[in-house]
């Protein structure tokens, strides 16, 4: 395998962990809406475990970098320029598979936004019906379980009489 072929290997494995963590927060954002709890914590496990995998493809990327930039004699160190130091057909291909990572890497921060704007609106949401509930229910607390706890009827009544 050439350098070439290492580095295309390594984008095209981070293009395919960012997919998977595209769907990952597509089904986050389902467990969201949905109110499902279960749900919502197997897609947090399973986004940070895809985290972990990106992270290692990232460093084996930067070694397949450096060991290219090498072999072309460009200075690893400054590997903006290696697109420009490589012959016509692997430059395409290298081009072509960072292409296809910028493009996956996009939709995940975008999925990744609008995953974090789903939350803090549903946290606002639980806020006001929370301060609304008290309101009417002295006592009620809504605990870090996402339990809620009021008084018994009873003690009510009892208090008021």
């Amino acid at each position: 395998m050439t350098q070439v072929d290492r580095l295309c290997a390594w984008l095209g494995e981070e293009t395919q962990l960012c997919d998977a963590l595209a769907a990952v927060l597509r089904d986050e954002q389902q467990a969201i809406v949905g109110l499902r709890p279960a749900e919502l914590l197997a897609c947090v496990e399973r986004r940070e475990a895809l985290s972990r995998a990106l992270l290692a493809a990232r460093d084996a990327r930067q070694l397949a970098l450096s060991d290219l930039a090498g072999a072309y004699g460009i200075d690893p160190a400054r590997p903006e320029g290696l697109l420009a130091g490589l012959p016509g057909g692997p430059q395409a291909r290298v081009r072509g598979a960072l292409g296809r990572l910028r493009e996956a890497l996009t939709t995940g921060r975008s999925l990744e936004r609008q995953t974090a704007r789903l939350v803090e609106g549903s946290l606002a949401h639980v806020q006001e019906l929370v301060r609304s509930l008290t309101a009417l229910v002295p006592g009620a607390r809504y605990g870090a379980d996402a339990e809620l706890e009021a008084p018994a009827a009873t003690e009510r009544l009892d208090r008021r009489a």
